[in-house]
C-alpha cells in the first residue's frame, strides 16, 4: 500500500512538472490582410514553419487590417504577436503600438545589418521613422509603364517610351476610332485619377508625375513642396493628356487603378500607369493578350522615378512572445520563402539580391527580363511619404486634384490650396 501511494505521488509530481503527458506547444497569433496577394504565400509558408519548428501559428486577418489592429491595440489587447502591414502613415509608430526592429528595443530583436544593406534604399527610407527601423521588409510594389508590345511594334517603335515626350508620341499614334463611329476604341495611355487617397487613385498618379518631373512632395523641413513649378507642370500635363492631346479616356477622373486595368485587359487602352500584377494576369497561354503585354520603367521628363510601397512584418509592443514572432518572421523572409512567395503570387521582395538570385532565375527563366526591368525601377523608386496625419493630407490633396480635373480650379490654384491645407494638418499633428 505504501509503495502504491509513493508511485501515485511520483506520477502526480511528474505531471505537474511537465504540464501533462508532453510539454505545452509553443504558440503565436499572427494577423494580416487576407485579401492581399501576399497572404496567398503566407498561409502555406506558415504551415511549413509549423512543421519544421513545432511552433503553432494561429492566422487571423481581415480586409481592413489597420482598423482592426488599431482598435485591438487601443483596447489593450495582447492577442497578436506579429502582423503583416502595408504602412501608409506612421499611426502605429506614433501610438506606441509597435517596436523598432533595429535592436534599440531589444538587442535580440535586431534585423541583421547585412539584410538592411541588401534592401533597396527607397524601402529602407520607407520603413525608417524618427531614426529607427520599424519592420522586417517582406514585399514591395512600384509603379511601371504597362504596355501592349504588339501595338508598340505596329506603331513603328523599337523600344518603349522613356520620356514624357516619347510617351505622348506613342499615345497619339495608337489612339484610334477604328470603326469610324466617332467614339475612340483604343486610348493610347491612361493613368488613374479617381478622387481618393488610396494606392490606385489620383494622389498616386500625381506623385508619379511630380517625381518624374524632378519635384518633391515634402521639402527638407517636412513642409509641402508639391505646389512648385514642377508640381504645377506635372498636373497640367496629366490633364492635357485628356483635354489637349485627347489620348487618355475622357472619364479618367472617375477611373481607379482597377478600372484602368480592366480597360487595358479588355484591349481598350494601349499603355497605362500600373503595377507588375497586371502583366502577371496574362501569363496563361489562353489569355487573349498572352505574349502581347510588357512592362518598362515609367517615362519621365527630368529624372526616372517610381512610387514605392509594400508590405512589412511588425511586432506589437504588447506581444508576450516577441522572440517567437521574430523567429517566425525570419523564416518567412529567408531566401527559400521569398522564392516561394514570388512563384505563388508574383510578389516581389524588396531585397536587391532577390533580383539576381541564380536559383530563382533557373526556376522561372521566363521572368528574367521582368526581374531586370523591375529591379531597375526599384533602384529609382521613391517611397510613399509617411508622417502623422498622412491620411488626412491625402484626402486634402485628392480633393484639390479633383477640383483641377473638373475645371473648378486651375492646377496652380488647386495645388496652392492643397499645400496650405496640408501644412495646417502637419502642424496640427505635431
Amino acid at each position: 500500500m505504501l509503495l502504491q501511494n509513493i508511485t501515485i505521488w511520483v506520477i502526480a509530481v511528474l505531471f505537474m512538472v511537465t504540464g501533462g503527458v508532453s510539454a505545452a506547444t509553443e504558440e503565436i497569433t499572427v494577423f494580416g490582410p487576407t485579401s492581399s496577394s501576399d497572404w496567398k504565400s503566407v498561409v502555406p509558408l506558415t504551415k511549413k514553419f509549423e512543421e519544421e519548428t513545432g511552433i503553432k501559428v494561429n492566422l487571423e486577418g481581415g480586409a481592413d487590417a489597420k482598423q482592426a489592429l488599431m482598435t485591438a491595440f487601443a483596447g489593450g489587447s495582447t492577442r497578436y504577436d506579429a502582423f503583416l502591414y502595408f504602412p501608409a502613415d506612421t499611426d502605429m509608430e506614433d501610438a506606441g503600438y509597435v517596436i523598432p526592429l533595429d535592436g534599440s528595443f531589444d538587442p535580440k530583436l535586431k534585423i541583421p545589418d547585412e539584410i538592411i544593406q541588401d534592401v533597396f534604399p527607397g524601402f529602407v527610407e520607407y520603413l525608417t521613422y524618427k531614426g529607427h527601423f520599424w519592420a522586417w521588409p517582406y514585399s514591395t510594389d512600384t509603379t511601371l509603364l504597362v504596355y501592349r508590345s504588339d501595338l508598340l511594334e505596329e506603331a513603328g517603335f523599337s523600344t518603349p517610351p522613356q520620356t514624357w515626350e516619347e510617351l505622348l508620341q506613342f499615345a497619339q499614334k495608337v489612339t484610334a476610332d477604328k470603326d469610324g463611329d466617332g467614339i475612340i476604341d483604343i486610348w493610347g495611355y491612361s493613368y488613374f485619377f479617381r478622387p481618393g487617397a488610396g494606392t490606385g487613385e489620383s494622389t498616386t498618379s500625381f506623385r508619379q508625375f511630380l517625381w518624374t518631373n524632378g519635384g518633391k512632395y515634402l521639402d527638407e523641413e517636412g513642409k509641402p513642396a508639391f505646389d512648385s513649378k514642377e508640381g504645377i507642370e506635372a498636373l497640367q500635363f496629366l490633364l492635357d493628356l485628356r483635354d489637349k492631346y485627347k489620348v487618355s479616356p475622357l472619364n479618367v477622373a472617375q477611373l481607379g487603378e482597377d478600372d484602368v486595368e480592366s480597360l487595358f485587359l479588355a484591349g481598350k487602352i494601349a499603355s497605362m500607369l500600373g503595377f507588375p500584377k497586371t502583366a502577371g494576369r496574362v501569363t496563361k497561354p489562353d489569355h487573349p493578350l498572352h505574349g502581347k503585354v510588357a512592362v518598362a520603367p515609367h517615362p519621365y521628363k527630368i529624372k526616372p522615378a517610381s512610387r514605392l510601397s509594400g508590405g512589412a512584418w511588425y511586432i506589437p509592443k504588447s506581444s508576450q512572445k516577441k522572440e517567437l514572432a521574430f523567429q517566425y518572421i525570419q523564416f518567412l523572409t529567408n531566401a527559400d520563402s521569398t522564392r516561394f512567395m514570388h512563384k505563388m503570387g508574383l510578389d516581389w521582395s524588396p531585397r536587391m539580391s532577390f533580383f539576381n538570385d541564380p536559383v530563382l532565375r533557373q526556376e522561372v527563366p521566363e521572368r528574367a527580363e521582368f526581374l531586370e526591368i523591375y529591379g531597375k525601377a526599384l533602384r529609382n523608386a521613391i517611397p510613399e511619404p509617411r508622417f502623422k496625419g498622412k491620411g488626412q493630407a491625402d484626402v486634402a490633396l485628392s480633393r484639390a486634384l479633383d477640383r483641377a480635373a473638373t475645371g473648378v480650379d486651375t492646377p496652380e490654384q488647386a495645388l496652392k490650396n492643397a499645400a496650405r491645407e496640408i501644412l495646417r494638418i502637419i502642424r496640427m499633428n505635431r
